[in-house]
């Protein structure tokens, strides 16, 4: 008996270390979804200051704070070359503090006080679009130094987690709620700060230092699904909020439970295979045939949505963290254009698609349009082979002063990734290979890694062996990178 406990044991205990591991503080991008979903998609919540009337003609409450949103973060992108890295200005983070809990707190206010709620309502959105937008864009600075595989589990792991938190907050009265709300943005805020502590310090998020040709292809992929996802409706009455539920939760899931099992070998065109289907099935108009459809349809539809969303943030954090582009700028377009996107698509879904005043006729035809729309993505993803492909990135205009050097991190890359791919590398001995180029050492990568040293021994060796090189000096010759000095190369513990 004592022996089948031990066994028993042994195997939980190999069972838990196959599972990605993700710190909590890396999931902090995830949690303060719970305060989005919680004040501004949340329809089990009737706040006045947002629900009473509308704001604007033809808008409500919620359009109108991701439309705003969408506009503050446009401006981010506008002046990212002045403010870029967001987090090394202390104003961001606390402008971020107070518009988040300024909106909790207004927000909650507007149901012991009503009669205020009209006062209440432009400050409600304001202060939430404007906490919202830095705060996204503090946490994709930080996703952008590491690889795509990392972003992917941590925050797939942080919707996971996210979820639950949203159930949680289910069964809290409503004070309890208010003070809940009010903890998530300290909660995510705090975690980035340790997040950063965990990063090593040359790896931070640079300065805006030269322009690329904007990466159209994921933007649209990204802007066509999430309008087509608005256009969906019934997904902005669930359970939890717009973009949490079973559907969301079970995505994450998956996608978590996948770069566990494969880690760096995870093959990211397997998410959109996953996605497009889901979404092409919630489209079917199987109502008054199938028992429960609506339910089905908005399950798929998130799950669908959440696994794309995984996506996206893999390709735009791996454009940031391979060749050198601004993170703030990147990822500030993709989120207004998501934003935009998925309210629009609502409205127009609300207002002309699921009108009773359409005839049948009209409403097959935007279904039509939709699964259309959808396989114009299909054929996006279907010209970009890999999740490190460049995706339309070009470098166009370097600024003069620091031109060599971020000339030379772009070429490194585009170098590295045509070795990778021409001698069969995996994600993670790519990635190894890029570090390798920029100079680091053997034990600065183990730590940006999280990995040991004799596992980057054995991925060297590992590379070596598929370049034919023999030692790092090779190395460095196949790639076009000037050799060291001899006192650099006794430092470098690398192997070989």
């Amino acid at each position: 008996m004592a022996r089948e406990t031990v066994s028993f044991s042994i195997q939980a205990e190999k069972l838990w270390k196959s599972f990605f591991p993700v710190p909590f503080c890396f999931m902090g991008m995830g949690i303060f979804r719970v305060w989005t979903e919680t004040l501004y998609a949340n329809s089990q919540v009737d706040f006045p200051a947002l629900s009473f009337g509308t704001l604007v003609s033809f808008f409500d409450a919620y359009a109108l704070f991701d439309y705003l949103s969408a506009f503050i973060l446009v401006l981010l992108a506008v002046f990212a070359k002045r403010i870029a890295p967001l987090y090394t200005h202390p104003w961001a983070i606390v402008v971020t503090f107070v518009a988040m809990i300024s909106a909790v707190c207004i927000n909650f206010a507007s149901i012991y006080y009503p009669e205020l709620a009209s006062a209440l309502r432009l400050p409600a959105v304001i202060s939430g679009s404007v906490g919202v937008a830095l705060i996204l864009m503090l946490w994709s600075e930080f996703f952008g130094c590491i690889n795509p595989v990392r972003v992917v589990g941590y925050y797939a792991a942080g919707i996971v987690v996210s979820c639950i938190v949203l159930w949680m907050f289910k069964g809290l009265l409503l004070p309890w709620l208010w003070v809940g709300t009010c903890v998530v943005p300290v909660v995510s805020l705090l975690c980035l700060w340790r997040s950063y502590t965990r990063l090593p310090f040359d790896a931070y998020p640079p300065a805006y230092q030269h322009d690329f040709l904007f990466p159209w292809k994921p933007v649209l992929v990204i802007g066509i699904y999430s309008f087509v996802y608005g256009m969906r409706g019934g997904v902005f009455s669930n359970t939890l909020s717009m973009n949490s539920g079973m559907g969301a939760f079970a995505g994450a899931l998956v996608v978590y439970l996948l770069v566990s099992r494969f880690g760096e070998k995870l093959d990211f065109s397997l998410l959109w295979k996953m996605a497009m289907p889901l979404m092409i099935v919630s489209l079917a108009p199987l109502d008054g045939v199938v028992a429960e459809w609506s339910t089905i349809a908005d399950f798929c539809a998130l799950a669908s949505y959440t696994i794309l969303l995984l996506l996206i943030m893999a390709i735009m954090s791996n454009l940031c963290y391979r060749y050198g582009v601004c993170a703030l700028w990147i990822f500030a377009i993709e989120r207004a254009i998501r934003m935009a996107s998925s309210q629009t698509g609502r409205l127009v879904g609300e207002n002309i698609v699921n009108s009773t005043a359409l005839p049948d006729f009209a409403q097959s035809l935007a279904l039509v349009v939709m699964a259309g729309s959808l396989v114009a993505v299909m054929c996006v993803f279907f010209s970009e082979k890999h999740v490190t492909s460049q995706w339309g990135v070009v470098l166009k205009h370097p600024i003069a002063d620091d031109l060599e050097l971020y000339m030379e991190k772009n070429r490194l890359g585009i170098k590295c990734k045509e070795l990778a791919d021409d001698h069969g590398l995996t994600a993670r001995e790519s990635e190894i290979l890029l570090l390798i180029a920029r100079g680091k050492h053997l034990s600065q990568i183990a730590g940006e890694l999280s990995i040991s040293n004799n596992t980057v021994k054995t991925h060297i060796r590992h590379i070596y062996a598929k370049l034919a090189v023999n030692s790092r000096n090779e190395l460095m010759a196949l790639l076009g990178v000037k050799k060291r000095s001899a006192k650099g190369a006794e430092k470098d513990p690398i192997p070989g």
